[in-house]
C-alpha cells in the first residue's frame, strides 16, 4: 500500500494457526549491517522495542512520559531483537458504533447514513473548543482497537466497519505523534500526525 506521502506499507495476513503458532526468529542482521555506511543502526542491534523506549525517554525525559511508556510496554524492553509483547483484545462494553462504517459529519447538525455516532459532542450545540465534550460511553475505549468508534487524530477516513486503529507506539511506527487506521476490507491505510 502507498499512502498520500508515497510511503510504502505492507500487511502480512496470517491464518489463525500462524497467528497462534510459535514466533518466528528475528532475521539475521549481518547483511543490513554490512550495507550501512555507518555503524549498525541501534534499532537493529537493540530491537525495535528498546529503541522506541530509549528514544521516547531521551526525547521527553522522565516523569509522566516515562510512566506512560512503562505502562504501554509493560516495563523496560530487553535490548534484543526478539523482545515482544502479545496483543490482548477485549470487547468494548458500550460501543454504539460496532459494525458501522465510521463517518464524520462536518457540521453539528448533519446525521450519518450508517447511524454512526461521533465520540464527541458540543455542549449547548455550539461548535466551540470550550464546549467540546466526549460521550461517557467512550470511557473504556482503548486507543488501539478493532472496529467500532474511530478516534483519528485528524479527519475520519472513508472506511468500512472492518478496520483496526492503532497508535504509533503499537509497533514503533512514526506517525508524528499520531495514529493509523487500516481498513481490512479494502486494504487501505490512513494515518495522521497529532
Amino acid at each position: 500500500m502507498i499512502d498520500v506521502l508515497d510511503d510504502s506499507f505492507a500487511v502480512i495476513l496470517l491464518t489463525e494457526a500462524e497467528l497462534n503458532g510459535r514466533l518466528c526468529r528475528p532475521p539475521d542482521t549481518t547483511a543490513a549491517s554490512a550495507l550501512s555506511c555507518h555503524s549498525t543502526p541501534y534499532w537493529i542491534a537493540a530491537g525495535s522495542g528498546r529503541a522506541y523506549f530509549d528514544s521516547q525517554i531521551r526525547s521527553f525525559g522522565g516523569g509522566a512520559q516515562e510512566q506512560f511508556i512503562y505502562k504501554i510496554l509493560g516495563g523496560i524492553p530487553d535490548a534484543r531483537p526478539d523482545w515482544n509483547r502479545a496483543m490482548r483484545w477485549s470487547p468494548r462494553a458500550d460501543d454504539p458504533n460496532a459494525g458501522k462504517a465510521p463517518e464524520e459529519p462536518f457540521t453539528t447538525t448533519r446525521t450519518t447514513t450508517s447511524g454512526y455516532q461521533r465520540p464527541y459532542y458540543y455542549e449547548g450545540g455550539l461548535a466551540k473548543l470550550e464546549n467540546h465534550r466526549k460521550h461517557s460511553w467512550t470511557a473504556d475505549h482503548a486507543r488501539d482497537h478493532i472496529g467500532g468508534t474511530m478516534q483519528p487524530i485528524q479527519a475520519t477516513p472513508d472506511f468500512s466497519p472492518f478496520y483496526v486503529e492503532f497508535e504509533e507506539y503499537f509497533g514503533g511506527y512514526n506517525f508524528g505523534g499520531g495514529n493509523c487506521q487500516l481498513d481490512f476490507l479494502n486494504m487501505e491505510l490512513d494515518w495522521a500526525c497529532g
